[in-house]
C-alpha cells in the first residue's frame, strides 16, 4: 500500500518536474519557436520603419502587436517557473485558473491583432504585404498553440484529481 503511494507520488513528481521545467516545457512546445519568429519578424519590421516607408504607421502597429505577443509569451513562460516553487500539495484549482486566464488574455490580444491585420487600410508598400502574410501565418499559429496549452493544463488538472 505504501509502495503504491511512493509510486504514485514519484510518478506525478516527475510529470510535475517536467511539465514545469522551462527547459523541458519550452521544447516541448511551438510557443519558444513561435516567440523567435515574432521576435525576429519584428525586427526586421523595425529596421523598416522609416519616414520615407509609406507604410510608416501600419508598420509600427505591427511591430507593436509583435512585441507585445513576445512580451505576453514570455510572461507565461514565467508563471509556469512559478509552478517550480509551488509545492504538490499546495496545488489547486486558483493556480491553474491563473494560468488559464492568462492563457485566455492572451488568445484575446490575439485575435485583435489578426482582426486587425485582416482590416488594415490600404498598403502601399509590397513588403508590407509580406510583413502582413508572415505575420498573420504566425499569430494563426499561436492561437493553435494557446488552445493546445489550455487543453494541456485541463488534461494535467485531470490527472493531479484538480476540480
Amino acid at each position: 500500500m505504501k509502495k503504491d503511494k511512493f509510486i504514485k507520488g514519484l510518478s506525478i513528481f516527475i510529470l510535475l518536474n517536467i511539465f514545469f521545467s522551462f527547459n523541458a516545457y519550452g521544447l516541448d512546445t511551438k510557443l519558444l519557436d513561435l516567440r523567435e519568429k515574432l521576435f525576429g519578424e519584428s525586427n526586421q519590421i523595425k529596421q523598416s520603419i522609416t519616414p520615407q516607408n509609406r507604410d510608416f504607421v501600419l508598420l509600427s502597429g505591427i511591430f507593436d502587436s509583435c512585441i507585445l505577443a513576445v512580451t505576453q509569451i514570455d510572461a507565461y513562460f514565467y508563471l509556469l517557473g512559478v509552478f517550480e516553487f509551488i509545492r504538490k500539495e499546495d496545488l489547486n484549482k486558483n493556480c491553474f485558473n491563473f494560468l488559464l486566464s492568462w492563457l485566455n488574455m492572451m488568445k484575446k490580444t490575439n485575435d485583435l491583432s489578426l482582426k486587425n491585420l485582416a482590416t488594415a487600410g490600404p498598403i502601399m508598400e509590397e513588403e508590407t504585404k509580406n510583413y502582413i502574410a508572415r505575420i498573420k501565418s504566425y499569430f494563426i499559429e499561436l492561437d493553435k498553440q494557446i488552445i493546445k496549452e489550455k487543453n494541456r493544463m485541463d488534461i494535467l488538472m485531470r490527472s493531479l484529481r484538480i476540480r
